[in-house]
């Protein structure tokens, strides 16, 4: 599985706006050398309340620095590997096959993992 390890606050709309089923997000994916990846990779998305607390193998809690996550690791559906374009890059919806739990509410900063 590629480790994604982007920290950058993640806002999607202000308390009184109803909270989002799911979030497009679109990214380039690279490798060390600054290539662009293009064969079918398997990564994790996570949300974090704190940039810097956490770590991708916790479990997804309401009270721990991972809220939610979502792995696209499987062969094909909603949660299928991701497939980068011959430039690296590639588009999710993040909330399609694990939902957003309900105390997510997207009313503070949350980081993207």
């Amino acid at each position: 599985m590629a480790c994604l390890n982007i920290v950058a606050p993640f806002l999607i709309a202000p308390a009184h706006a109803a909270i989002p089923r799911t979030v497009s997000y679109q990214s380039r994916l690279l490798d060390a050398s600054s290539a662009a990846v293009t064969s079918t990779t398997a990564i994790q998305f996570s949300l974090y309340n704190h940039p810097t607390a956490g770590a991708f193998s916790d479990a997804a809690s309401e009270p721990g620095a991972l809220v939610w996550k979502e792995t696209y690791d499987q062969g094909a559906g909603a949660c299928a590997s991701v497939t980068p374009d011959a430039k690296g890059y590639f588009f999710v919806r993040l909330g399609s096959c694990n939902a957003f739990p309900a105390y997510l509410t997207f009313d503070e900063p949350l980081y993207l993992g």
